[in-house]
């Protein structure tokens, strides 16, 4: 009788993940195909992708557990703003992407409480110049993408104060030569993309100041071949794709 009363106790016992999607993905990551996910397991979770998945905000509860996570891919996928609250329960967190959401600027005032953030990606989102005031007090920043968002000149301003950003994606936005002046303020800056932008050789004359660039792509752009020559000669160890 006793161990019948084990077994109805065990099937009793609700899993920690409930969420089957969040199951799925957990065991993968985890490589733990089957067999109970106890505490211990969720405790050695760092990494997890739940990218092109039908996960949704009531599911980010369950990844809110996971509290060692340091890497979270949410790319393509259906949460929202108020997910964002669960998530920014994982104080561990230094990779984010949240790339291809209907994600806002209220949403990015949760994401502003991962002070470790060094990635974080935030492509194809609705987030505006506004949501750029929270993403500038992740001051470890390393890499930050804004490609295809609604920010112009005006936000790069906050960007700007990200002093340790190493790799910056701006393509296809709105932003113009005068932006560029406040990118030039970013020292470390190694990378940048600025494809199918509007800047012009005006422009480029900014981008001179950056001598750790190493690679920088003006796709796209209204730059001229001489432009480009003029800027080359600044950066001789820079990669240049363009006109």
């Amino acid at each position: 009788a006793v161990v019948m009363g084990q077994s109805v106790l065990a099937a009793d016992k609700k899993p920690l993940i409930a969420d089957p999607i969040v199951e799925k993905k957990l065991r993968r990551s985890l490589k733990k195909p089957e067999g109970e996910l106890t505490e211990a397991d969720l405790a050695k979770a760092t990494y997890l992708s739940l990218r092109f998945t039908k996960i949704t905000d009531a599911g980010l509860k369950e990844v809110a557990k996971l509290q060692q996570l340091e890497s979270l891919n949410l790319n393509w996928t259906k949460i929202t703003d108020a997910g964002l609250k669960e998530v920014a329960k994982l104080q561990q967190l230094i990779f984010l992407n949240l790339g291809d959401t209907k994600i806002t600027d209220t949403g990015l005032k949760e994401v502003a409480k991962l002070k470790q953030l060094t990635k974080l990606y935030l492509d194809n989102t609705l987030i505006t110049n506004a949501g750029l005031k929270d993403v500038a007090k992740l001051q470890k920043l390393t890499i930050l993408s804004l490609t295809r968002t609604e920010i112009t000149d005006a936000g790069l301003k906050e960007v700007a104060k990200l002093q340790e950003l190493k790799v910056l994606w701006l393509r296809y936005t709105k932003i113009t030569d005068e932006g560029l002046k406040e990118v030039a303020k970013l020292p470390q800056l190694t990378h940048l993309w600025l494809d199918a932008t509007q800047i012009t050789d005006v422009g480029l004359k900014e981008l001179a100041k950056l001598q750790k660039l190493e690679r920088l792509d003006l796709v796209a752009t209204k730059a001229t071949k001489a432009g480009v020559a003029e800027l080359q000669k600044a950066l001789p160890k820079c990669r240049i794709s363009g006109p």
